[in-house]
């Protein structure tokens, strides 16, 4: 990606500079350069910021006090308010994440994963077992959040 854009600002300084060597304005070389600098970085700039600022639509929780080990219900649904969480607490989620692990495991199998670690190994995927191992060293982004939650929803 990054590889990407330089070729693409080079390829416009170099177009632009082409272009004006053609109409006899004799450009400067290093000047141009500092022009298409600029207005890349205000470009990407915007780009890079415009696609940070999404923000994760968490579905809200039932209205009824079901418990939300129910069998076929959506893992999200128990995730409400979690992206708030995860920009106070980030620990928080690891929590809850095991916690719904551990819940789908226990409803959908019978399987208690501390009382039988082996077993329960063979029913998560390697990212639900890196997540029940220990904390990730980073907070988990969009993508890598919803690939987890399609793990736990296919236990």
């Amino acid at each position: 990606m990054t590889r990407n854009r330089l070729l693409v600002i080079v390829g416009a300084w170099l177009v632009s500079w082409v272009a004006l060597w053609l109409s006899d304005a004799d450009p400067s070389a290093v000047a141009l350069a500092g022009i298409v600098a600029v207005v890349a970085a205000a470009i990407l700039a915007a780009v890079d910021l415009g696609r940070s600022a999404r923000r994760i639509a968490w579905p809200l929780p039932p209205e009824s006090s079901q418990p939300a080990a129910v069998a076929g219900e959506r893992v999200p649904r128990t995730l409400h308010g979690i992206d708030a969480v995860v920009r106070s607490q980030p620990a928080e989620l690891h929590r809850r994440l095991v916690d719904l692990v551990d819940d789908r495991i226990s409803a959908h199998h019978d399987v208690d994963r501390r009382a039988t670690p082996e077993l329960a190994d063979r029913l998560l995927s390697p990212a639900l077992r890196r997540i029940v191992a220990a904390p990730p060293r980073r907070t988990p982004t969009e993508r890598e959040l919803w690939d987890i939650l399609n793990d736990i929803e296919a236990l």
